[in-house]
This record gives structure tokens, sequence and C-alpha cells, in this order.
């Protein structure tokens, strides 16, 4: 959010810290905060991403197994049935 203001302390700002609580810091603090946070982001985005990997291989194995079934069920089939 963007509010247009001046303020009386330049050296300290209103951060949120999460489900919009919010608490007054100095720069140097909240610069620190916000390492953190991107740092945390930063590890989630990774593990998501191994995730969606290992999912998205699994999901490439239950295809070619399907795919599989589905053709030598079809090679079975009496050609008169065909």
């Amino acid at each position: 959010m963007y509010i247009t203001a001046k303020t009386v302390d330049p050296s300290r700002v209103m951060v949120e810290i999460g489900t919009g609580y919010y608490v007054e810091m100095d720069l140097a603090r909240a610069k620190d905060f916000f390492k953190r946070k991107q740092e945390y982001l930063r590890k989630q985005m990774d593990t998501i991403d191994n995730i969606t990997t290992e999912k998205r291989k699994a999901r490439a194995a239950v295809v070619d197994s399907l795919q599989k079934k589905i053709q030598t069920s079809y090679s079975q089939v009496s050609p008169i049935a065909k």
C-alpha cells in the first residue's frame, strides 16, 4: 500500500510483519527483517520448485504406464472386434 505523507522521523518506518500487524522499526532493523523474509521466501520457492519437479516426474510415469496398458489391451483385442 502506498500513502502520500510526511514523516516526523524518517529513521523509523512501519513494517507489516504479517496478517495485518504493523511494527515500528528503525531502518537497520527493517532492512534486516526484509533480508530475512526474502531469504525465507527464496527457500520456500526452492522447496516448491523441487516438489513440483517430483510431481511432474510422477505424473509422467503414471501417464507412461497407462499408455502402455492401453496399448497392451489394444493389441490383445481380436481382429474381428476391431
